[in-house]
């Protein structure tokens, strides 16, 4: 089994990760919603998801974002890889000594 990769948490920052990770959560499901019913409000949400990656410094979320909000809609695999790293972030909560 692979490690997963945390993100790099800017100096103060630290003990914010599992509220982040429930933001990433939450963020995931309206992604989800908004890309299945085709909501103009999707280009905002993800630039406002991508936004809280960039603070948060979550680069691999960060990135899949950032190409998306490039091309304009996710197509599936796009938004499988995004919910397989949020998943993976929520396995960081529940890791000893995380």
């Amino acid at each position: 089994m692979s490690r997963v990769v945390p993100p790099a948490i800017p100096a103060g920052l630290e003990g914010l990760l599992g509220r982040f990770i429930e933001e990433m959560q939450g963020d995931l499901a309206r992604l989800l919603a908004l890309a299945e019913s085709g909501d103009d409000g999707l280009a905002e949400h993800l630039h406002a998801m991508r936004g809280k990656c960039a603070m948060f410094g979550e680069d691999i979320l960060f990135a899949e974002l950032s190409a998306i909000e490039a091309g304009g809609r996710p197509d599936s695999l796009q938004l499988a890889a995004i919910s397989a790293r949020v998943a993976e972030l929520a396995s960081l909560r529940d890791t000893p000594g995380s």
